[in-house]
């Protein structure tokens, strides 16, 4: 999880739960990015057990 503190934050949608702010979305979607792609590397054991999951999961469709 990663928060954003923001002094005028733009939200959008019907129930006002998405924030509408670019700039911060494009900001959180590099910092996960840049995670996601160190990650697998500092923890493999836990990188293979996810993918397996995710293959099994993906075979019962």
């Amino acid at each position: 999880m990663t928060p954003v503190r923001l002094d005028r934050p733009e939200l959008v949608g019907a129930t006002r739960g998405e924030l509408g702010d670019a700039p911060v979305r494009a900001g959180v979607a590099e910092a996960v990015r840049e995670h996601l792609g160190v990650w697998p590397d500092e923890n493999p054991e836990q990188a293979e057990a996810l993918v397996t999951r995710f293959l099994a999961a993906d075979a019962l469709g």
